[in-house]
């Protein structure tokens, strides 16, 4: 027993800093979650989207699938439904990028850190779960809660659980206390709207947000006017450009003569439009 006396004591982890942006848009942090939300053959996937000043959540839905397409289409409809925010928290999942970006930067390694580069918008990755632990707590409050009331309501589709998600949120924003800031998420952003630390952006035109909120990819022009994509050949109007950009939503794909740069983000010349 002594000899265990005389041991020295083992330091335990590093407490971690939390940190907090003070305006609400300054930064948001996302991620999605795959979870028996509901009865059924396999997963469901939730994205969810945080103010990281207020907790106000921006965005909430079930996706289809965990897919670039899913996520840029989530992020649209933050954008056009509040702004443009300063910067955007992810993990390093590959579909997001491995390491942060800038807004502006054109040496991106994903179509997420393209999108938000053209946009003005800056990519933040987390080194750890542990850097995500505000949206982190967000997902194991409502894997508490959903489920359960999924399951009274009866709720079997998508289309079900986010009317719900919905309903659930709003309520959460009127009366969810939290510990941080004591406040509910409403009334931190009354309060940063009244401080004037509200930092979100106008948002570009929709037809701008089709630009670059879409999955970018680079053809070789064929010398018959032609380009290869998804399998087959498509005749683009003639122009003097070897390369195109192909500008690919889920159900429709343009032709442009060039990419958009964060110096330049309108749309070029469109050389052809199809759709699938």
């Amino acid at each position: 027993m002594s000899e265990l006396l005389h041991e020295p004591l083992k330091r335990g982890p590093k407490p971690r800093r939390r940190w907090q942006r003070k305006g609400y848009g300054d930064l948001l942090q996302h991620d999605s979650s795959p979870h028996q939300w509901w009865p059924g053959e396999k997963l469901q996937i939730l994205a969810l989207t945080i103010d990281d000043a207020t907790r106000f959540i921006v965005g909430a839905a079930f996706i289809e699938a965990e897919t670039t397409f899913a996520h840029l289409a989530h992020v649209r409809k933050i954008f056009l439904t509040h702004g443009l925010p300063n910067d955007f928290y992810t993990d390093g999942l590959s579909l997001f990028g491995h390491e942060s970006r800038k807004a502006g930067d054109t040496d991106t390694l994903s179509q997420f850190q393209r999108a938000l580069s053209c946009l003005g918008v800056s990519h933040l990755v987390a080194k750890d779960p542990q850097s995500k632990g505000k949206i982190e707590r967000q997902f194991g409050f409502w894997q508490k809660r959903l489920p359960a009331l999924f399951a009274v309501e009866s709720v079997a589709n998508r289309s079900q659980a986010n009317e719900l998600l919905a309903a659930q949120i709003h309520w959460h924003h009127q009366n969810h206390v939290s510990r941080s800031t004591g406040l509910t998420p409403q009334q931190a952003v009354e309060k940063s709207i009244s401080e004037r630390s509200s930092c979100w952006r106008p948002v570009p035109p929709a037809e701008l947000l089709d630009l670059h909120l879409a999955v970018h990819h680079s053809r070789i022009v064929q010398k018959a006017g032609e380009i290869s994509f998804l399998g087959r050949r498509w005749e683009i109007t003639p122009s003097a450009t070897k390369q195109v950009t192909i500008v690919q939503q889920p159900g429709s794909f343009r032709v442009i003569a060039g990419p958009p740069t964060p110096q330049q983000p309108q749309w070029p010349d469109v050389l052809a439009e199809y759709r699938l």
